[in-house]
């Protein structure tokens, strides 16, 4: 009797232990999702707003963010990839636990663009693009730039002084004349401004002004005056120049 008393206690005991480590397993699992998702929030931009249904974790540690102030698919893969380089800081721990990360950007309930990324623990800026899917709505872009490029257009020089609003976030392509470059460091990132000179006149010469501002680590040639250049970028607002006057600037992404 005090035998079978014995092996009914033991298997009690073998029982509780048993439970006791599936329900810590479930914790350390759901504890591990929180730290994701505390992880992807630190690196989301301040202007990003997110909810339990605008970020979360899958079960297989895929990680969803959707972003409701898009305004086009290149500005969704563009902004997302500085996101995903500046994940890959030395958190290898939290970045092995996510299998794909997919940002869906959203105007209201249409999706303009998406963008997914994986194997996150290689990916740098020189890399991001081998390791990313870019989407127009829902349809595949096979090659970011070559699209960028298609997109882009000439627009009169007056029409972007005078509505300026109405071009902003619109690609752009121009061709131009350099007449002044300086650097400028805010915070951790360095910009160079370049002042061009876009409507080329009978004899050769250039004139109205525009500023294009460049992300230094992303472009590593030494632009000086009097260089010819084209540039495919997207229209910002517009900045001050002399006497108060207002010129258009642009943010260039590719160069030629």
């Amino acid at each position: 009797m005090k035998k079978k008393l014995l092996i009914i206690v033991l298997l009690l005991i073998a029982f509780i232990s048993f439970g006791c480590k599936k329900e810590e397993s479930k914790t350390k699992e759901k504890s591990s999702k929180e730290k994701v998702v505390d992880f992807v929030k630190s690196k989301l931009p301040i202007a990003w707003e997110y909810s339990e249904d605008k970020l979360k974790v899958n079960d297989d540690y895929s990680v969803e963010v959707i972003y409701n102030r898009g305004s086009d698919w290149f500005l969704c893969a563009y902004y997302t990839s500085d996101v995903v380089v500046g994940m890959n800081d030395g958190k290898q721990d939290i970045l092995k636990d996510i299998s794909k990360i997919t940002f869906t950007c959203k105007t209201g309930d249409t999706i303009i663009g998406k963008a997914e990324y994986q194997n996150l623990t290689k990916i740098n800026k020189d890399n991001v693009s081998d390791y990313a899917k870019y989407y127009k709505g829902n349809d595949l872009v096979t090659n970011l730039k070559e699209e960028f490029i298609k997109e882009s257009s000439s627009y009169n020089y007056q029409e972007l002084i005078k509505n300026p609003n109405k071009y902003r976030n619109k690609k752009i392509k121009i061709n131009g004349e350099v007449i002044k470059v300086s650097e400028e460091k805010i915070g951790d990132t360095s910009q160079v401004k370049v002042l061009t000179n876009i409507t080329k006149n009978s004899d050769s010469s250039y004139q109205d002004t525009v500023q294009i501002v460049i992300e230094k680590e992303k472009y590593n040639k030494k632009l000086k005056e009097k260089d010819i250049i084209e540039v495919y970028g997207i229209i910002l607002t517009p900045v001050s120049y002399y006497n108060n006057s207002k010129i258009p600037s642009i943010h260039g992404i590719y160069f030629s």
